[in-house]
């Protein structure tokens, strides 16, 4: 996990994102979960592979769509983020 921690970490500062999806539970999730609240990027759990598919290929249409408002993208995430995430 530590060596995780630290790609990520040193990914994530290279080519800040917007915002992190993260999917699984293996050492690669946990250690962009845990970098993206460090580095205070809005990151939210999507569950495991499979479990919430039509979810993330709604996300990733309004994120990756050429045509879709750039805004959509980011508002999605949030509102997936908001709905998703427990309060602290």
């Amino acid at each position: 996990l530590a060596g995780a921690l630290r790609e990520a970490e040193e990914a994530l500062e290279a080519a800040p994102p917007h915002a992190i999806l993260v999917m699984g539970t293996d050492d690669a999730a946990v250690a962009a979960a845990i970098t993206g609240v460090k580095l205070g990027v809005p990151t939210t759990y999507l569950g495991e592979a499979g479990e919430n598919a039509p979810l993330v290929a709604r996300v990733a249409e309004l994120t990756l769509d050429a045509t879709a408002d750039a805004g959509d993208g980011a508002r999605a995430v949030r509102e997936l983020a908001e709905s998703r995430l427990p309060s602290a």
